[in-house]
Order: C-alpha cells, then structure tokens, then sequence
C-alpha cells in the first residue's frame, strides 16, 4: 500500500576464481550467496522506518583459502559460520530540501574462534550511521554520510603471539549528484 513496502532478494554464491600477482596465486575466497528480506514504513509524511534481515551464507564460501608462492603451498582452514544482519534506519524529511538519516546494522561474528588469525579482519559486528541529504532542485543534490563500526577484539584463548586481531572502521562519503 501507499505506507507500507515490503522486499526480499537473493543473491546466488559468486566465484572470485584465482588471484594472482607477484608470483603468488590465492584460491577459495567466494563471495556468499546472501538471502535478505526487509520492510519500510512510511510513518508520517516526514518519517520512514525501514528494517532488514539478511543471512549470508559463509559457510558454503569461506572455508580453506589456499596460498602459493615461490613452490610453496599452504591451506589456511577458514571454516566461517553463516551470519545473521539485522539492520534499522530512519529517515526524517525536515522540510523539501532537507531530508536526515540514521541506522544501525547489528550482525554476529561469522569467523571461527578456533582458527588464529583470520586472513582478513571480518570481525566487525556493528555499524552505527549517520547521514543527510539536501535536494538544490530537481537536478541538483548533495548526500553526506558517516558511519562507525566500534572496536572489536577477538583472541582464540592461544597463549602465544598472533592470537588475537582487532578491528574498527571510519567512514565518511560526499556525494553530489546531478541528474539529467
């Protein structure tokens, strides 16, 4: 109806195939086929709320990443989890112009405690955001964003160098847009 919207996608596993340069060549990072479904509702005339679920699927992706390099070659044991993401946004239109935007996106840890050190950090689980646009004329717009993932530290309970990893993410975004 003229309130309410309701979504649902899937995305279907992607191969990356093998990396290669300088001599070394990496095999077995996919990208995860992903299934999201979400719903917004247009609350008042200013405000909509919108929330989403997504599962990736990890598991069937990221399990060994082989390295070669110079003859040598070493699997390193992935074995990630399927991941739940749980995302709330709100829009706030202040006038025709002026629209503010905030969200927070919560999701689980889909790396396996068991392993060492994961090959990259995917550890972050939350992501706070805050944001705005402003509409000069039909033509004419800028877009603003911030967005901040707190620190999180995760230790495999190893007692020796290398055991643990940390992680947080900044991020700002300007966007202008001219539309024709």
């Amino acid at each position: 109806n003229n309130t309410i919207t309701l979504g649902a996608a899937y995305q279907l596993k992607g191969n990356i195939g093998d990396l290669t340069g300088r001599g070394a060549t990496v095999q077995g990072m996919d990208m995860p086929a992903t299934l999201g479904i979400g719903i917004s509702a247009q609350v008042t005339d200013q405000l909509m709320l919108a929330f989403d679920y997504k599962r990736i699927f990890w598991s069937n992706s990221m399990q060994t990443v082989t390295i070669s390099q110079n003859g040598i070659t070493m699997g390193m044991p992935q074995n990630w989890k399927d991941q739940n993401v749980f995302a709330l946004g709100l829009a706030y239109q202040v006038n025709p112009q002026l629209t503010l935007r905030a969200g927070a996106n919560i999701a689980n840890n889909p790396i396996n405690s068991s392993y060492l050190v994961p090959l990259f950090p995917a550890i972050v689980k939350n992501h706070y955001t805050l944001g705005f646009g402003y509409q000069f004329d039909k033509q004419h717009s800028v877009d603003a964003s911030f967005a901040y993932a707190p620190k999180v530290t995760e230790n495999n309970g190893l007692n020796f160098a290398g055991t643990s990893s940390s992680h947080s993410q900044t991020a700002f975004q300007l966007m202008y847009s001219f539309r024709f």
